[in-house]
């Protein structure tokens, strides 16, 4: 007996973007993007500003999950190698872990942004560190318990029966579990709920709910100091303003969850409610396109992650070029003190570290700089500046109009 083994056709222009020509642009910007971030955020100084970096760390772990879990799939459906190696039993057993934890780090992704949205929002004290993490802790076992039953419905097998002789050739067959009949009904009706709906739900509430925080916060900004704005991207100048783009950058990064993930979603609670009867209804050729571009565009969100940050996040900015070169300032900060580190002043025989205070008036004016010596034994990088700016000040006092702009 021949059994006819189908493979997909390239000819569907949907499907040759979506799985072909896109992916490789999304996981070369996704992957290098997450491995920035992860080795960024895991700095002290940078979890130190905020726990809301501790959840992003999060995130940004779970995409790149989600992005290496798609690499088996595109492989198959480029068709760059032959038959035989794609069909084999690792690439067949890699596709089938990726199969596994592809939704979990999907729904680990939605709870992680809707929590750190919703602390954003309304924590009048931010959560500890150490919460913070086991936070996290418990979204990723809630997730892996949610899901863990996909690695126990299918096998990796060999197929016996095929054209294809002599290769030998591999694929995934449905387990005992995966034909009970109650599980099939079961298990996506509760995935979609506690994995999608309710996450994607919570996230939504809070970002209406920060929207419109942030636009009652700069009306009441409008009124105190009219005038023209400063641009998003600029440099802040005080903690308030410091603040402020932390919440722009959480509001971007929710909103792009929410409109990038919505798709499948939706896809999700249709598979679940109307699975047996959309398979042989006209219907079924378009929700194969549509699944085709919601995984596309989940894609897409994990590549958008290191852009926002980038763009959005001065403090991302900041403790990356510090991170890279121990600890310079950059041309960008103006408003924040100069540091010089050892690396780049040249050798010194002792340990200390040399600081530049510049007074930054209102015009964007500079006073006289003061320059003093802080003893740093064994640690010459800085790993909080502003606690020192703040004993210079008291050290070396200067006018109101001037100490109003001080800033790090």
């Amino acid at each position: 007996m021949c059994v006819h083994y189908s493979l997909q056709l390239t000819s569907d222009p949907v499907f040759f973007i979506t799985d072909v020509l896109l992916p490789p642009l999304l996981f070369g910007i996704g992957i290098v993007g997450c491995l920035v971030l992860l080795f960024v955020l895991t700095c002290t100084r940078l979890r130190r500003e905020s726990p809301i970096y501790i959840y992003l760390w999060g995130v940004v772990s779970v995409d790149l999950i989600l992005l290496t879990c798609a690499v088996p799939r595109f492989v198959r459906s480029a068709e760059i190698l032959p038959l035989g190696v794609v069909f084999s039993r690792p690439m067949v057993f890699a596709d089938w872990i990726a199969d596994g934890l592809g939704p979990v780090a999907r729904q680990a992704a939605l709870w992680l942004t809707a929590l750190t949205v919703a602390v954003r929002c309304f924590a009048v004290r931010s959560p500890s560190p150490s919460l913070a993490r086991l936070l996290v802790f418990v979204v990723l076992l809630f997730c892996v318990l949610l899901n863990f039953t996909r690695f126990l419905d299918s096998e990796v097998v060999e197929l016996t029966d095929h054209c294809f002789a002599p290769t030998r050739l591999w694929s995934q067959n449905a387990t005992r579990l995966g034909l009970n009949a109650v599980y099939r009904e079961l298990r996506p009706v509760v995935v979609c709920f506690f994995g999608h709906v309710i996450p994607l739900t919570v996230a939504l509430i809070f970002v209406l709910v920060l929207f419109c925080q942030l636009s009652r916060r700069r009306r009441r900004r409008r009124r105190r100091s009219p005038g023209p704005r400063r641009f998003v991207l600029a440099t802040p100048r005080s903690r308030t303003e410091q603040d402020l783009l932390v919440d722009v950058f959480v509001l971007a990064i929710s909103v792009s969850l929410v409109v990038l993930e919505a798709p499948s979603a939706a896809l999700s609670v249709v598979e679940a409610c109307f699975e047996d009867s959309l398979q042989s209804s006209p219907a079924a050729a378009f929700l194969y396109r549509f699944r085709l571009v919601s995984r596309c565009l989940g894609l897409l969100r994990c590549a958008l992650t290191i852009v926002l940050m980038t763009l959005l996040n001065h403090d991302f900015r900041k403790n990356c070029r510090r991170t890279c070169c121990c600890c310079c300032s950059g041309a960008d900060d103006e408003f924040f003190e100069h540091v010089t580190c050892r690396s780049c002043r040249g050798n010194s025989k002792n340990d200390d570290v040399m600081y530049t205070s510049y007074a930054v008036n209102r015009k964007g004016g500079k006073s006289d700089e003061g320059v003093v010596c802080l003893t740093r034994s064994r640690r010459p990088v800085v790993d909080n500046v502003y606690d020192d700016v703040i004993a210079l000040k008291r050290e070396f006092p200067q006018t109101a109009d001037e100490d109003r702009g001080l800033w790090i």
